[in-house]
């Protein structure tokens, strides 16, 4: 949907809602996701990142990276400006993955699966539920992107969407969590240009490697919240709009098919 996309752009450049000065900085929340982190690695629940991202724009308005000992001008990687309170940032550094505990299910295991009875769970897959279980691995709010590179050149599919509660993922999807809004990074990744990360010979694929560099405009929280309220509100409106127009061409097909019955019966002048 054109519109849809519009309203997308608007929303990850910054010109969608305003901005309120009172809002604790894009940085600022940056810094609680990296002690978030460090945190998990302590509980041994996810690897530590040998190559810490840490973007930010010189002196001089070229942006850089700063990975490890190393430091490059990425200026261009970077599609847009931003406002001043937002920060870019690689999807590596505000989401923790868990595809490793992500596994599929082999033939065996998925026929005895029904032996219970018992399809409490989803199943998902690349693009959504695919079908039901009576175990899970996954408990909480997740995002989930497919790996299958063809949906990443269309640009209006959907290609990331959110899971909640107690679930299983097979291997065709990676599964993140964020302690941002999982809302609007899910709309961040549903309108990234993925040209640069997809790969792949004989068939294209969205690896783990890649992913996490993508790159994403973050801003504060209290905006990330404004700005899923106000994209929900105009998707709605867009939708009653479509629903509207719908109506009114079945009522144009009508009057028109009404007016040609009358022509045919000698009823639409007079004689």
């Amino acid at each position: 949907d054109v519109l849809k996309q519009k309203v997308l752009t608007l929303a990850i450049q910054g010109k969608l809602v305003p901005q309120n000065p009172s809002d604790e900085p894009a940085s600022e929340l940056l810094k609680k996701i990296k002690a978030e982190k460090e945190a998990l690695v302590k509980a041994g629940k996810i690897k530590k990142d040998k190559q810490e991202s840490y973007i930010y724009k010189g002196s001089d308005n070229t942006h850089y990276e700063k990975n490890g000992l190393e430091t490059k001008d990425i200026t261009e990687e970077i599609p847009f400006e931003i406002p001043e309170n937002w920060e870019w940032v690689r999807l590596g550094s505000i989401c923790n993955l868990w595809d490793n505990v992500r596994k599929p299910l082999n033939a065996k295991e998925r026929q005895k699966k029904y032996k219970s009875g018992k399809l409490l769970y989803p199943y998902y897959g690349a693009t959504g539920q695919v079908d039901a279980i009576d175990q899970y691995i996954f408990d909480g709010e997740y995002i989930l992107l497919g790996e299958d590179g063809a949906p990443f050149l269309d640009r209006y599919a959907t290609k990331a969407y959110k899971a909640t509660g107690k679930f299983w993922v097979n291997n065709h999807a990676h599964v993140l969590s964020t302690d941002i809004s999982v809302n609007y990074l899910i709309f961040c990744l549903n309108i990234t240009n993925y040209k640069n990360y997809v790969a792949g010979t004989t068939r294209l694929k969205l690896t783990q490697s890649d992913m996490v560099q993508i790159p994403i405009p973050l801003p504060p929280l209290s905006e990330q919240e404004r700005i899923v309220r106000e994209i929900e509100k105009i998707f709605a409106e867009i939708e009653v709009v479509k629903e509207n127009q719908a109506e009114l061409s079945k009522l144009k097909d009508g009057l028109k098919n009404k007016i040609l019955d009358l022509a045919i019966q000698g009823k639409l002048v007079e004689q």
